[in-house]
């Protein structure tokens, strides 16, 4: 068997290579296309993606993963690296070794000379070989996540009668994140505003990166976003009539999939400290999913920290547990 770990080769055969890993790494979620995958490498920034790596078998790539120093961490000496395997090679023994002390010394190679006191990685909880193995080697579990889905066609909004109403008449009106940008002059400020609000309370086990206002309009404009379908919940009883739509309490950062449009990923939830304890997070979620149903979107995925309130939110309008994901770390000594 001829086994080998490598820099990624971004030609198109290779990619497709990567995407079929990645297709049967995460099976519970629409597959990448090469469109999307592509626009990606174009688009990331070199301090994201600044070393792609495949393993491969008999020169076929059955393996695929990335090392970078993270820009959604909040402190400074962390690395991180992710890594897929087809399913059936998680307990793949090479030279006596375990595939992925074969992945973690080929990493630590490619970060040597930086500055680095923590590797950090997450994996499924469904992958036991690669959790049994984490686990008596250093790392650590500091977090786990709760990845579940929403049947949005048969969704049954009968029990939840009221709920929107209600918010409407307490003050709040729903927008659509373009409707916003075209009518309102002061859209970025305020989702950055509520957005740093809501970041700062999701449970990590790292503090929440530090974003200026210029790098999250730059965000919003990368790769699989669509902005149609991100829900903005206005405090209209603050506003002084006009242009003016008062401040932004609450929002949903959803995003189609690329090329499967009707499944929607919801990246960020939440509900600005000032508003919260209102209903406010019921109601901006069943308008979402009122959005979704209208759309023809068939389902919504979702993830959430254990501890994260908005997960007991996510369970009583009926979303159902897929997969857990575990972060894990492990100090090290870079030189």
């Amino acid at each position: 068997m001829g086994f080998d770990i490598r820099e990624f080769k971004p030609v198109d055969e290779e990619c497709r290579e990567w995407l079929a890993v990645g297709a049967a790494y995460v099976p519970d979620r629409p597959p990448d296309t090469l469109e999307h995958f592509r626009a990606r490498l174009a688009t990331g920034g070199k301090d994201r993606l600044p070393h792609l790596f495949v393993a491969t078998m008999d020169a076929k790539v059955v393996g695929c993963g990335q090392v970078y120093k993270p820009n959604w961490i909040g402190i400074q000496d962390c690395m991180t690296y992710d890594f897929m395997l087809y399913p059936a090679l998680e307990d793949l023994m090479v030279g006596g070794q375990a595939i992925h002390s074969h992945v973690e010394a080929y990493v630590l190679k490619q970060i040597a000379g930086l500055k680095g006191g923590v590797l950090s990685l997450k994996v499924r909880g469904d992958r036991q070989p690669r959790v049994d193995w984490l686990e008596v080697n250093g790392y650590v579990c500091l977090q786990r996540e709760l990845n579940s889905t929403l049947d949005v066609q048969g969704f049954d909004f009968g029990p939840w009668a009221g709920r929107i109403q209600a918010a409407e008449k307490a003050g709040f009106a729903f927008h659509s994140l373009p409707h916003l940008m075209q009518s309102d002059p002061a859209w970025c400020s305020k989702l950055h505003c509520a957005w740093l609000d809501v970041d700062a309370d999701v449970p990590r086990p790292y503090g929440p990166p530090a974003m200026t206002e210029a790098g999250f309009a730059s965000g919003l404009s990368g790769p699989g976003k669509s902005l149609d379908t991100w829900m903005i919940a206005v405090d209209c009883t603050q506003s002084n009539g006009g242009g003016d739509f008062g401040p932004y309490a609450a929002f949903t950062a959803a995003n189609r999939f690329p090329g499967t449009p009707t499944v929607w990923d919801i990246r960020l939830t939440g509900v600005c400290r000032a508003w919260r304890r209102r209903g406010l997070a019921f109601a901006l979620k069943l308008k979402s999913i009122e959005q979704a149903q209208r759309e023809g979107a068939t389902m919504i995925v979702t993830g959430n920290e254990e501890n994260n309130p908005m997960l007991a939110i996510n369970q009583r309008l009926g979303f159902v547990p897929a997969v857990t994901i575990l972060q894990y770390e492990k100090r090290i000594s870079v030189s």
